[in-house]
């Protein structure tokens, strides 16, 4: 369920900032050759994603009340867009995007995800997608990222522990309808 996926956002991204601010601010912003080059600029994509999705579809007007707060937040311009060098002030920040985002998934309607989307992607591309399909990739994307991250705090001996599931969501979704 999304209000599953949502916990699990939370829980790992906890987990997995308090892993990455084991390290220095040098080995943050190393140059590792993954995707986006440093972890930090790996968390910062996957903000920038979540912020621009969530704004798209505050903007076609599902569930936008309970996404105001996503306004605080700098505006998303490019996927390698930088907000926050600092571990501290990122994970801060990630904290207070991961409650909106747990407290969207728990407050909006089903048949509000029932609707098409209308945007134009970074690339210049008009996109049409059901809500559940945006948020499903969502969740996927967050998912994908996080293991180039879990790769990077690896090559450089961080242990963050099991990133699966059940573990870090053992109540599953029994508790969570949507």
């Amino acid at each position: 369920t999304y209000v599953m996926l949502a916990i699990y956002n939370q829980r790992i991204n906890s987990r997995l900032l308090r892993s990455s601010a084991l390290l220095s601010e040098e080995q943050l912003n190393l140059d590792m050759r993954g995707f986006f080059g440093s972890i930090i600029a790996h968390w910062n994509h996957i903000m920038f994603a979540d912020l621009i999705m969530f704004r798209r579809i505050a903007d076609n007007d599902v569930g936008a009340e309970y996404l105001r707060e996503i306004s605080t937040f700098p505006p998303s311009a490019a996927p390698t867009d930088i907000y926050y060098r600092d571990i501290d002030r990122f994970t801060r920040r990630r904290f207070v995007l991961d409650q909106i985002i747990l407290d969207w998934v728990r407050k909006v309607a089903a048949s509000e995800l029932d609707v098409t989307l209308s945007f134009v992607s970074t690339e210049g591309n008009a996109v049409r997608i059901a809500a559940w399909d945006l948020l499903q990739h969502i969740f996927m994307h967050q998912i994908h990222h996080r293991g180039q991250i879990t790769c990077l705090l690896s090559q450089l001996g961080i242990d963050y522990g099991s990133t699966d599931l059940p573990v870090i969501v053992p109540e599953g979704a029994c508790d969570h309808p949507l």
